[in-house]
This record gives C-alpha cells, sequence and structure tokens, in this order.
C-alpha cells in the first residue's frame, strides 16, 4: 500500500491505450479508484465500468464497442462471469491489479485470468510472493506464459530442488519492479491522526455491555 504502484501502472497505459482498448482487474472495493486516479492523473483515456451493466448482453456489447484510448475496469467476480466475452477481446494492455488474487491455479478465476489476450500484461501486488514459490508460477504463467515452464516441471526444477533459488531469481528478476516502503518512505504525506467519537444505537450499547460485563466474570 502507497508505494505508486496505480500510478505507474497508468504511466505504462498511456503510452500504449492509443494503439487498442486496455483492461484492468481489480477487486471490487478498488474498481471506483482505479476511474477517479484515471480521470485525475490521466485525463486522455476514457474509463468505463463493467460493474454498471446489468446483464451479460450489455456487458457484451460495451466490450465490443470498445477503442484505442478507452480503459475497461472490471472485478474479478465478472472476470470469471464474462470469461467468454473479455478474452474474445484483443487488449493492447491488460492490469491485473492485487494479482494474488489469482495464485491459487485450481480456480476458476486463474483460469478466466490466463484466457485473456492483451498485447502486454502487467501485475500489480503489494503482497509478498516469497511464501509459497507456486504463486510465482502463477503470476508468471498470466505474464509471461511459457517462461517457467509447467507447473509440474517448476515443482521439480525449482521448488524440490531449493538450490535452484538462485537460477530462478535470475530467471524472473528482469520482469519485477519491486519498491519497499523505504525506497518511497520520503514520498509518503506526514501521518494523521484523526479522533472521531461515535454514539451507539441502543442495540449496540447493549450487546458491548454484555460483552464487557462477561469479560469481567472471567
Amino acid at each position: 500500500m502507497g508505494l505508486g504502484k496505480t500510478l505507474q501502472a497508468l504511466a505504462v497505459m498511456l503510452n500504449h491505450a492509443p494503439k487498442a482498448p486496455c483492461l484492468v482487474v481489480a477487486p471490487t472495493s478498488v474498481c471506483h479508484n482505479w476511474m477517479s486516479e484515471i480521470e485525475k492523473f490521466a485525463p486522455t483515456l476514457k474509463t468505463y465500468s463493467l460493474n454498471q451493466y446489468s446483464t451479460s448482453s450489455k456487458r457484451k456489447e460495451l466490450i465490443e464497442s470498445l477503442n484505442p484510448l478507452d480503459v475497461l475496469i472490471c472485478s474479478y467476480s465478472l472476470l470469471q462471469q464474462e470469461e467468454t466475452h473479455l478474452a474474445e477481446k484483443s487488449w493492447q494492455m491488460i492490469v491485473l491489479d492485487e494479482a494474488q488474487a489469482i495464485k491459487n491455479t485450481t480456480t476458476k478465476r486463474f483460469q478466466a485470468a490466463i484466457r485473456l489476450k492483451g498485447t502486454f500484461k502487467l501485475a500489480l501486488t503489494g503482497t509478498p510472493i516469497e511464501n509459497h514459490g507456486e504463486e510465482i508460477w502463477s503470476l508468471f504463467r498470466f505474464i509471461a506464459p511459457g517462461l517457467l515452464g509447467s507447473l509440474e516441471s517448476f515443482r521439480k526444477r525449482f521448488l524440490e530442488d531449493t538450490s535452484k533459488k538462485a537460477s530462478l531469481k535470475s530467471l524472473i528478476n528482469m520482469f519485477i519492479l519491486r519498491r519497499t516502503k523505504s525506497v518511497v518512505l520520503q514520498e509518503l504525506p506526514s501521518r494523521t491522526d484523526q479522533t472521531l467519537l461515535i454514539d451507539m444505537e441502543p442495540e449496540e450499547f447493549a450487546f458491548y455491555e454484555a460483552l464487557r460485563r462477561d469479560a469481567l466474570k472471567k
């Protein structure tokens, strides 16, 4: 969080968008943020939200109508629902925000993501992926299919033989732009603390009071 991933992605998108439409797949909770960030920092791009359309036929119509400089914002849930329509479109750039969402290769979400056709693909994540090696494979299956071979060969080559970690790092390092909070610390605003007092509803007060009294008995 706060490492500038969205702005960096928009800088790249401004270079790609004139060639063909772009697609951003993100959690529902941050889809609106993408639209507002594009409006603020890349106003030459025109945004569309797939979430605003209630029927599959209208979503298909929107997808087919997109042109260069258009950016479609789509939630992961709709990526699964509209997998066929989204996969039929040729995108200039595809961004997966919170890309750890496709880390599980057995899910429909992962399968829908790797069906997408894009000239340039970008995966954004603020979650370290070193905890489980297969997460690396899943992201690179989306970004650069074939680079790490099949999942089975990846397991045998890199996960079962821990001495190959350096080889894996050298293979994928050129594809990774990594920023830690210490790198951008001077760019972050000063911390602001704000205390808000909220009056509870009678039902809420009664619930918390019951919990407090129960805790005192223990």
